[in-house]
């Protein structure tokens, strides 16, 4: 159960100053990527003269595809650096102030296009200038102490989230879920300096009885 709970916690994606370089150097890959795939897709797309949204080809449809797989991760790890990806979109029906770009991306005008292409943007240079913190975070053992307290203070919440069919995301970033967390942290963080001093104290002791 508490490997399944691991996986789940693990899966949850991590801010980008909770993250190791390797992950770092995934998610900045990971962009460029779907930059260059949006792209793609948007240079696919014809515009008639006449029409108030742009019109997919063959090979726009195909990239579309590519693209609505791993939205929700292009999302998650937007999020990560505090980037959303919101606009002004026009349907056919009404002005949708704050909406979310990625979930409109078939019908944006070009404004709005180019709009996504800065916020991809910007947040591959956030993660680009985390590239020297994730690996100092990669070789300072402390990093992966404070993940492992991290998760088991998380496994409260996710064990809720879990028996109550809650998404978990929302669990962590309410108030109960974070008061939760800090005091199960700091419980973890001062029973572990409390059995270091205790074995300090009786390996010193065990010295003195042979001195």
């Amino acid at each position: 159960m508490s490997v399944e709970l691991f996986h789940r916690w693990s899966r949850n994606m991590l801010q980008f100053n909770k993250i190791w370089w390797f992950e770092n150097e995934k998610r900045i890959k990971y962009l460029a990527q779907c930059r260059q795939l949006f792209e793609r897709y948007f240079d696919q797309l014809e515009y008639p003269r006449f029409a108030d949204f742009p019109v997919e080809t063959d090979n726009s449809s195909e990239l579309r595809d590519d693209l609505n797989r791993d939205l929700q991760k292009l999302r998650s790890i937007l999020l990560a650096v505090n980037v959303n990806t919101v606009g002004t979109v026009q349907t056919n029906h009404a002005t949708l102030m704050g909406a979310n770009l990625l979930h409109y991306f078939t019908i944006l005008n070009r404004h709005n296009q180019r709009l996504l292409r800065d916020y991809l943007i910007r947040a591959e240079g956030i993660y680009e200038g985390n590239k020297k913190s994730a690996f100092i975070r990669t070789i300072n053992p402390l990093f992966y102490l404070n993940f492992l307290l991290t998760w088991i203070a998380h496994l409260p919440i996710t064990w809720f989230a879990d028996w109550f069919g809650k998404d978990l995301n929302v669990v962590q970033q309410s108030r109960i879920g974070r008061v939760i967390s800090g005091c199960v942290y700091l419980i973890t963080l001062l029973s572990g300096i409390a059995t270091l001093i205790l074995t300090y104290a009786d390996r010193a002791k065990i010295w003195q009885m042979f001195n």
